[in-house]
């Protein structure tokens, strides 16, 4: 998007740039990046049940937290398994919910 800002107003335009992503996976890496902050890291399930490791974020100053549900419940966790829709939950993506809002 700079570079299009760039051709359409110049090299002299004022472009402050920043990571961003649409909600979906990406977006903890892409907020993280942008705040110089580190993943934390927690216990929970993938979708299945399954013990997994999965990351949030706050921001520098403590006061915005950040989760992505996939590191609890996404698809990318269960890929090696056949789909299970009427096993899956989300219950791992609450865990780390839980964690953020306490």
């Amino acid at each position: 998007m700079a570079e299009g800002v760039r051709t359409a107003l110049g090299p002299d335009a004022m472009i402050i740039e920043c990571p961003l992503a649409d909600g979906g996976e990406g977006t903890l890496d892409a907020l993280l990046a942008n705040w110089h902050a580190v993943p934390r890291l927690l216990d929970t399930t993938d979708a299945v049940g399954r013990a997994r490791t999965a990351r949030y974020g706050f921001s520098n100053d403590g006061v915005v937290g950040i989760i992505e549900a996939v590191e609890g419940n996404g698809l990318p966790q269960v890929s090696d398994i056949p789909l299970q829709p009427m096993r899956a939950d989300s219950y791992g993506a609450g865990v780390i919910a839980h964690r953020v809002c306490r």
